[in-house]
């Protein structure tokens, strides 16, 4: 008799509670339907194949449907509004970054959760944007505090089917310690909650910047997130973070790091949905107003595929392009002189290079 799944619960959280329940452990009971395929090598969560999909209903007796909800692809649908294809990142959804059955990111938990009698991991744990468990008010966390493994509950054994202990070292996660969340981010998940369930935008955050629907709102909170990297990597976040939010630097810079939001740990994608929050609760003059105040430009926002969003687009007119900031108001364009400097010119450059020498 297996274990029916659980509202918001992931096809690889089902797949291990039943086969501990079986006495078996999830790299030997997937044998069992799914034959010699590797199913711990991919993301299961992400991406099932309709054949495999079709051999699981038989041998668990759910529907397809049933088993394509358990996995992210209609949420991630919801959130976007389509489904990306196989082969390309997911916007919202941690990568797993598999090493052969090993992952080196992915799943976040919830140490108290973890202490439950029969823990289940909902879908929530795998979105970027969710960093908070809603039930006992605690940053979620990724990883080992003692070793750094990331959570790889599918790597339990039969012997010891516990999954809040880690694989590596054998630390309890569920003692882990969590620190308390920042307000702003747990008003925002909330909210971004709330339009994704009903699918429509949130109040508190739709009146200034008009948003239409879950689609855009989710949309422009991307634009916001790429933009604060933006700023990050031109060295102007603490400023900006001193306008928005009136407090000094984190006890963290934010990395300049390639990485998307979405690879980046739970405590960085906290710091950042802090920051993101501060600037949807204003309205796009307010967000201009302050990318001017650490003199940005629309040239020193180049970047590839930004901003996506309608309203973002609308908020970045607001600022000078690079023209505007280079020439004075009362230069006249033109052929620059030939003409050679004067000896008190040159001196007083050399004045100034000199403090560098």
């Amino acid at each position: 008799m297996l274990y029916p799944p659980r509202p918001d619960e992931l096809l690889s959280s089902w797949i291990i509670r039943n086969s501990v329940a079986h006495g078996s452990d999830p790299m030997g009971w997937v044998y069992g339907f799914w034959g010699e395929w590797r199913a711990w090598t991919r993301d299961i969560d992400r991406d099932l194949p309709g054949d495999k999909a079709a051999r699981l209903a038989r041998f668990s007796r759910l529907s397809p449907e049933t088993i394509r909800d358990m996995t992210l692809a209609p949420a991630v649908e919801r959130m976007l509004g389509k489904t990306p294809g196989v082969n390309q990142a997911w916007p919202w959804v941690i990568p797993t970054g598999r090493r052969n059955r090993s992952v080196v990111g992915g799943l976040q938990f919830c140490p108290e959760c973890l202490r439950g009698p029969d823990p289940l991991f909902p879908k929530q744990w795998r979105f970027s944007w969710y960093t908070l468990c809603p039930v006992h008010g605690i940053r979620l966390l990724d990883r080992c505090g003692r070793c750094g493994l990331p959570f790889s509950p599918h790597l339990i054994d039969y012997t010891a089917p516990a999954v809040h202990l880690c694989r590596r070292c054998g630390s309890d996660l569920g003692s882990e310690k969590s620190p308390k969340p920042d307000p702003r981010v747990s008003a925002l998940q909330r909210a971004l909650c709330r339009a994704f369930s009903a699918s429509s935008p949130d109040e508190g955050y739709s009146a200034g910047w008009g948003i239409k629907g879950a689609v855009e709102l989710f949309l422009l909170l991307r634009d916001i997130l790429t933009l604060t990297v933006i700023v990050a990597r031109r060295d102007r976040y603490a400023t900006w973070q001193r306008i928005l939010l009136g407090r000094e630097a984190f006890e963290k810079p934010v990395s300049k790091s390639g990485l998307t939001f979405d690879m980046r740990s739970t405590e960085e994608r906290s710091r950042l949905l802090s920051l993101s929050a501060a600037v949807l609760e204003r309205d796009p003059a307010y967000l201009g107003e302050s990318l001017r105040d650490i003199g940005m430009t629309m040239a020193s926002l180049e970047e590839r595929n930004f901003p996506r969003s309608p309203s973002m687009r609308r908020a970045l007119l607001l600022l000078p392009s690079r023209a505007a900031i280079r020439r004075s108001p009362g230069r006249r364009s033109g052929p620059r002189s030939r003409e050679p400097r004067s000896v008190e010119e040159i001196e007083k450059k050399m004045s100034s290079i000199r403090r560098f020498l």
